[in-house]
């Protein structure tokens, strides 16, 4: 993964987020999968000056599970 220069930001009614497209290679799918896998997974938010850990629901799981459903199809050709 390259590029995080282009990172875009915005804020607003409360929040701040932050989004980075790009294409996904093979090892940022392995990290999805693991993550979908493990028993516990952990996301940090790493800022400048402080950090946050928070874990991934089973909810996001499944969520991250359907868009690997929906890439796997987009890559056969939407069979």
């Amino acid at each position: 993964m390259s590029g995080f220069n282009k990172v875009e930001r915005d804020n607003g009614y409360g929040g701040i987020w932050e989004w980075y497209d790009t294409s996904a290679e093979e090892r940022e799918l392995e990290i999805v999968r693991a993550v979908i896998k493990a028993k516990r997974a952990t996301l940090r938010y790493d800022g400048q000056q402080y950090y946050r850990d928070r874990a991934i629901t089973m909810d996001e799981k499944s969520a991250l599970q359907r868009v690997l459903d929906a890439y796997g199809v987009l890559e056969r050709g939407g069979e």
